[in-house]
């Protein structure tokens, strides 16, 4: 799968099908995805983020709704494609969703959205959370296939974290020898 990464460079990341498919199993299953769900895909096949767009559907039965084209900047034209699809289930980096709201998006309390690739202000999260079914955060670079850990966000939070480490998946934070550090320390996270 490719990614830009911090470099904002692409680059391919490979990853082994289990990963994959312990990736799609965790958030198919958080998700509780059914067949009358709807995933929107308007990522380009180009980032990691849409293999989930594209598999977890295919592997829970729910369908697809394929953009023709990826709309980037234009929140109107995103509106236009949410709008159009029915989707209960979408996928975006924060910029994504703040694009959104400045375009006149309501949300949908039919939609689960997942929010990952940057970091997710309070404010931005527990909004999504009100204006949503339900709202997920996740994190992980791509080499961990797509993400790592997840979290769902309460309407009332008052922190955002990266979540847990999806099933299959450790997570460990070490100073820079290797060494675990204590609980509540900064460390290097080690996935």
């Amino acid at each position: 799968i490719y990614t830009s990464g911090s470099t904002g460079t692409p680059k391919g990341a490979s990853i082994t099908h289990g990963g994959l498919i312990n990736t799609l199993l965790a958030v198919g299953n958080d998700l509780r995805l059914a067949p009358e769900d709807i995933v929107l895909a308007w990522c380009t096949i180009a980032f990691d983020v849409a293999c989930l767009e594209i598999y977890l559907p295919l592997a829970f039965g729910a369908s697809l709704y394929l953009v023709e084209k990826e709309p980037g900047g234009d929140g109107g034209q995103r509106l236009l494609q949410i709008r159009n699809s029915a989707a209960t289930v979408m996928m975006g980096t924060p910029t994504m969703y703040r694009l959104l709201l400045e375009a006149g998006w309501q949300g949908d309390k039919r939609m689960q959205v997942i929010v990952g690739g940057e970091v997710l202000p309070l404010h931005l999260a527990t909004r999504l959370a009100r204006m949503s079914r339900t709202a997920w955060n996740q994190y992980g670079p791509s080499e961990t296939s797509i993400c790592a850990t997840r979290t769902r966000i309460e309407v009332d939070a008052e922190s955002i974290t990266i979540g847990h480490p999806l099933p299959n998946v450790s997570v460990h934070l070490l100073d820079p020898l290797l060494r675990p550090v204590a609980r509540g320390s900064v460390g290097e996270m080690y996935i």
